[in-house]
């Protein structure tokens, strides 16, 4: 859940947390180069499936950016890897009223950007590319902003610096921990969904499935 820290997707949610832009529609693409090394990127019984292997850090930052997702669907097949699914079409509708279209494949060859995200709100456009640089165009008739995060060493702008301090800080001062057990089972929930909306070919709608309390 490091990507929650990453400098890029930071500015993401300040400026949709500031009101700045209102997601209304949103695009990821999380791809993996392949699945041959190490070699057990490829064994499911390892990782759980691809989708934990990889795709798993930008789903998670959609619930983080989006809130808690409504409906999902999913289309998926079996292309090059021998054992699991290998390709993904997602589309997940919010609480929030946000749509996102999220697209995923384990063997695309590396080729840049792997990840990115594109939030589109009213005419407005939040553009991601890689944990390096984020563009915000914030009108009609406006010059973008664009913020490059580069030269900022791995461990912060890929937020493995602010994650782990704030991890020890809630152990040692007894703070609230960075992400939640609650977190992590929304997010593992969503993944588990999408694998059975793939192989049933059904919506998923987690208003149905909801616990009465």
């Amino acid at each position: 859940m490091n990507r929650r820290y990453a400098s890029v997707y930071k500015r993401v949610k300040e400026l949709i947390d500031s009101g700045e832009v209102t997601p209304y529609l949103a695009h990821v693409k999380m791809n993996r180069g392949e699945l041959l090394n190490p070699p057990w990127t490829a064994n499911p019984k390892v990782t759980g499936g691809f989708l934990y292997e990889t795709p798993f850090h930008l789903m998670d930052l959609c619930r983080y950016l989006f809130g808690e997702v409504q409906t999902v669907y999913c289309e998926a097949k079996q292309n090059i890897s021998t054992e699991e699914l290998d390709t993904f079409a997602i589309m997940m509708t919010f609480v929030s009223g946000t749509i996102v279209n999220f697209v995923t494949y384990a063997h695309a060859g590396w080729s840049f950007p792997f990840e990115s995200l594109e939030v589109y709100g009213k005419y407005s456009t939040v553009a991601t590319q890689e944990l390096e640089k984020v563009m915000y165009a914030p009108g009609l008739q406006q010059a973008a902003h664009i913020h490059d995060f580069y030269q900022l060493s791995i461990e912060e702008k890929w937020g493995y610096k602010e994650e782990d301090r704030l991890f020890i800080d809630a152990i040692i001062h007894g703070t609230k921990p960075p992400v939640t057990a609650e977190d992590g089972f929304r997010s593992i929930q969503l993944l588990e969904a999408i694998y059975e909306s793939a192989k049933t070919g059904k919506i998923i709608d987690f208003r149905q499935t909801a616990p009465s309390k």
